[in-house]
């Protein structure tokens, strides 16, 4: 694996672009040093593999936007640390309250192990979830519901004093989030959680230094390439679990390098780019009528792109994810894909940046409560959403940040009550 001379010249741009936006920040976790990163490992292929014009410089006019964007900070904002309020009130955190909100997610996970017939069964059909798990919808949102009520959990421990007790009892309830994840067989679901965790300590803690966070960041990496093959070559014979990793040429899958290039270059290169005019925004919405209902209904932009542009790779259950560009692209067409693209981009950074500052403010500047440890954790969801739309499905992430959103009002909800008094 070997630098390409122009891919040289733009890991050294992403470099730059990266220092200067946290200088200006002064914050590794601002919504710029994240967009950054997502553009550093996800577009990674960028530097080894030759690419389109195309990709060369909506990579360049991008990074220019983050770095434009990190201006909209002020002095006052991010010397925040220096006038710190000293705020960590040992509210108290409704536990029993969390467990029994976290009942149903576990006791869907036991019904769906005993519908394929026991645990060798399931993770035989978690091997192919998407057409194995096809119709179950609901029960895998109910089961999804575990993580945000884990972070919210999370949040309140550690936002003041706790007993050796209180963390022993956190500490069962994110065993269980490790053991749900794991059944997923999902990369993503138990290290994007970590990454929250991470995020919310920083936040409401203790703000982490740089080198422990890119640190942490190559261990996700490194975590998920090996976990690619571990769960491609799982093998289960007489109820005996064996990885295989021994007889593996590769030991590592670096599909991340590509996850914002490969949708891209696709679309750019076609034959034809089919516009959508939007359709597969308005999916957001439509996803929630049942197609029996309306057989015709548009489809999303992850089934789109891989109907149209990438059919040879996966079946009717499986699609590929777009990212912002590739999926403004299919819409509008190429030049005005890129531009709707853009126009996104600085509209995300531009709101983002607003309610960064709101957050820290709250947190900072006011003392910490129920409430306002929720927000951050809302902010966390909604934040990582934005950043994940440069290499994700807009139907997906937004339909997915939604239900986390709704999950966790309804869970404060049940909480305020519960305590029988304001938080």
């Amino acid at each position: 694996m070997a630098l390409t001379t122009i891919g040289t010249y733009l890991l050294i741009f992403w470099f730059i672009v990266t220092g200067l936006s946290l200088r200006l920040t002064k914050d590794i976790a601002a919504p710029q040093l994240l967009y950054c990163a997502a553009f550093g490992f996800f577009f990674f292929s960028i530097f080894i593999e030759k690419h389109s014009i195309y990709l060369y410089l909506v990579y360049v006019s991008s990074l220019l936007i983050v770095f434009a964007s990190c201006f909209l900070y002020n002095t006052s904002s991010s010397s925040r640390n220096k006038i710190q309020l000293k705020n960590q009130e040992n509210f108290k955190v409704p536990a029993a309250s969390i467990w029994f909100l976290s009942l149903p997610a576990i006791l869907g996970m036991v019904y769906m192990i005993e519908m394929f017939g026991g645990l060798s069964s399931y993770i035989v059909a978690a091997q192919h979830g998407t057409k194995s798990f096809w119709g179950m919808g609901p029960l895998k949102t109910i089961i999804a519901t575990y993580f945000p009520l884990s972070l919210y959990y999370f949040a309140l421990m550690i936002a003041g004093k706790r007993t050796r007790t209180a963390y022993l009892i956190f500490s069962f309830h994110f065993v269980i989030l490790v053991v749900l994840a794991l059944l997923s067989l999902s990369r993503g679901t138990l290290l994007t959680h970590l990454v929250f965790m991470v995020l919310v300590w920083h936040f409401a803690r203790k703000k982490l230094s740089s080198i422990f966070i890119v640190f942490g960041l190559l261990m996700i990496i490194s975590f998920a390439s090996v976990y690619g093959v571990v769960r491609e070559t799982l093998t289960i014979d007489d109820g005996n679990f064996s990885v295989g990793l021994d007889n593996q040429e590769q030991v590592y899958k670096s599909e991340w390098m590509e996850f914002g290039t490969f949708p891209f270059e696709r679309v750019v290169n076609a034959n034809k780019v089919k516009k959508h005019y939007g359709l597969t925004y308005v999916t957001a919405i439509t996803n929630f009528v049942p197609r029996n209902i309306w057989p015709e209904k548009p489809d999303p932009g992850g089934v789109v792109f891989t109907n149209e542009y990438a059919p040879e790779f996966y079946d009717e259950f499986s699609h590929f994810t777009t990212g912002l560009y590739p999926e403004a692209m299919m819409n509008f067409g190429i030049v005005f894909g890129i531009i709707f693209g853009h126009i996104q981009l600085t509209l995300m950074l531009i709101l983002l940046s607003i309610y960064y500052k709101r957050v820290n403010n709250k947190l900072n500047f006011h003392p910490k409560t129920h409430k306002s440890i929720l927000g951050l954790v809302i902010y966390i969801y909604v934040t990582w959403g934005m950043v994940m739309l440069m290499t994700g499905e807009f139907t997906s992430i937004v339909i997915g940040t939604i239900i986390k959103v709704i999950v966790l009002m309804l869970s404060f909800t049940f909480l305020r009550l519960s305590l029988k008094r304001k938080i």
